[in-house]
């Protein structure tokens, strides 16, 4: 029976490495479907910036939506005060702080004329510097950027992705020291390696100029 047990873990060892399976017993997850959010607030622990402290901020707020991705509450944008492409804004969580690990969330974008969708942003210093990964389904191009400075500087680019506006899609983001994976609806579009800001941060959704977007489930974990 003994030497029985002996097998069994063996192959169960076997297993776990074949299949890229690996224990990370440190690791921290934070899930939020927004149902337990107050309707015409933002969630608990978050706020809302742009990267020139100077603009006028888009309105964010949590709605119920039966079309949401997880009914019947998301987050929305539901004003934009801003229409420039200069504006770039962002609603993040200052106690949520990721160095390595994955982001996810859903998004819908529900109008714009000039730019369309949104996407995650992480290793948040400000308003004014962080990572950012975004989806727009006018161009139907997915970009990797870091903003510095509240300048940003592109750094990979995917394109003619089959993704239409008012159609609910899902981003995810690996990084692991200085490499970058990015992923919409489990597909992986972009990686690049990166050391801009090395450092833990705070994370967040974003969206540019006169997108309107639908944001839920969002989800962190990370592995330190």
């Amino acid at each position: 029976m003994r030497n029985n047990y002996r097998v069994l873990a063996f192959i169960v060892v076997i297993v776990m490495f074949s299949s890229g399976w690996t224990e990370k017993p440190n690791a921290r997850t934070y899930f939020n479907t927004f149902e337990n959010e107050k309707v015409g607030a933002l969630p608990h622990g978050w706020c809302v910036n742009a990267n020139n402290p100077r603009e006028v901020l888009a309105d964010w707020e949590i709605i119920t939506d039966s079309t949401a991705a997880s009914p019947v509450r998301e987050l929305a944008i539901t004003k934009i005060n801003d229409v420039t492409g200069r504006q770039y804004n962002i609603c993040w969580n200052k106690s949520l702080t990721f160095l390595d690990g994955e982001l996810e969330v859903k998004i819908r974008a529900n109008y714009g004329e000039t730019d369309q969708g949104g996407g995650l942003a992480w290793r948040i210093k400000d308003p004014a510097n962080y990572y950012f990964v975004r989806y727009n389904p006018l161009e139907h191009i997915c970009r990797l950027y870091y903003v510095k400075a509240g300048v940003r500087h592109e750094m990979n680019t995917a394109y003619d992705i089959p993704v239409s506006s008012r159609e609910w899609f899902t981003m995810k983001v690996e990084q692991n020291g200085d490499s970058i994976n990015c992923y919409l609806n489990d597909k992986k579009l972009i990686s690049a390696r990166d050391n801009m800001f090395p450092d833990k941060g705070a994370v967040g959704i974003w969206s540019k100029a006169d997108a309107a977007s639908s944001f839920d489930d969002f989800k962190m974990t990370c592995y330190r």
